[in-house]
């Protein structure tokens, strides 16, 4: 439950951020490696990833819970937001990345390795003018 005890925000796909109650970011997280041997470079490499730039939230005296700065910067989170409930997570998304996957403008970058959005020159030139 997200009010009872922290819950753990991470990276999520699409350039927006992901929030999981406690017990569930321990089942997700932590639990499903108690039994590696971490003899294969491939359990290494799972398990160095999977908590890269999480962080277990503390709320404030008004139940606010504040976002490393690296976070931020990752969901592009400026003025507004957008959260939508997802299964089992809470996704905090900046007000302009929804309505850019939304519109299927959030893209797997093959080169850069990571999610952007693109822009689609002709969207962005000026309507011609209606004779």
């Amino acid at each position: 439950d997200f009010a009872e005890d922290s819950p753990l925000i991470t990276r999520g796909t699409n350039l927006c951020l992901c929030m999981y109650p406690h017990d569930v970011a321990e089942k997700l997280f932590f639990k499903k490696y108690e039994d590696k041997d971490f003899d294969s470079e491939d359990e290494n490499h799972d398990v160095r990833k999977t908590p890269f730039c999480a962080q277990w939230a503390d709320k404030d005296g008004q139940g606010r819970i504040g976002l490393t700065p690296d976070l931020i910067e990752y969901a592009e989170l400026t003025k507004n937001i957008v959260s939508v409930g997802v299964y089992n997570r809470v996704e905090i998304w900046s007000e302009e990345n929804w309505q850019a996957y939304l519109d299927g403008k959030i893209v797997w970058d093959e080169k850069e390795k990571k999610y952007v959005r693109k822009s689609n020159p002709e969207e962005d030139k000026p309507a011609e003018p209606q004779e």
